[in-house]
């Protein structure tokens, strides 16, 4: 019994982190918000109206960029032991483990890790599918990533049992 709920819950492992939403949806605001309110509270736009087009202007390409580089982002992906069922902006795929054709792990400049899988032939969400993966708080930065690592090893056994 123990062991067919283990198998259970191995089938719905999430494995990318429930930050998505605050890199998608709030950071972005944030970048916007901030700029202006410490500019709006200074009163000193009041004098000068032109002062306040520079923070505003840094704050929209800010957010634009981070907009751009996170709108990517698949919303959630569960490994289903075979697959990963990938969800983003209200829709799904399942991707099988044997047609990941590369994993790549790296780290963006605020050192949150993003893991890019690659694959053998164009899905839904196209070629690349990109999430922010689960993580556990450490000071190392640089190091390899426990997710990562994993689907490295799995895609890799699930090609030589298909014997590719």
């Amino acid at each position: 019994m123990s062991n067919v709920r283990s198998q259970a819950n191995a089938s719905m492992n999430r494995i990318s982190s429930r930050k998505t939403f605050f890199f998608k949806k709030i950071l972005p605001f944030l970048l916007v918000a901030w700029p202006i309110l410490m500019v709006g509270l200074d009163g000193s736009y009041e004098e000068n109206a032109q002062e306040l087009a520079v923070p505003v202007l840094v704050a929209a390409a800010a957010c634009g960029l981070v907009f751009w580089y996170m709108r990517r982002l698949a919303d959630e992906v569960l490994d289903q032991g075979d697959h990963l069922l990938v969800s983003r902006r209200g829709e799904q795929e399942r991707v099988s483990m044997s047609e990941i054709m590369n994993v790549d792990s790296n780290t963006t400049v605020a050192a949150v890790p993003i893991i890019t899988l690659r694959l053998a032939k164009p899905g839904k969400f196209g070629a690349e599918i990109v999430f922010l993966p689960v993580t556990k708080f450490a000071l190392s930065i640089g190091g390899k990533n426990a997710v990562a690592e994993q689907l490295i090893e799995r895609t890799y056994q699930s090609r030589s049992t298909r014997g590719i």
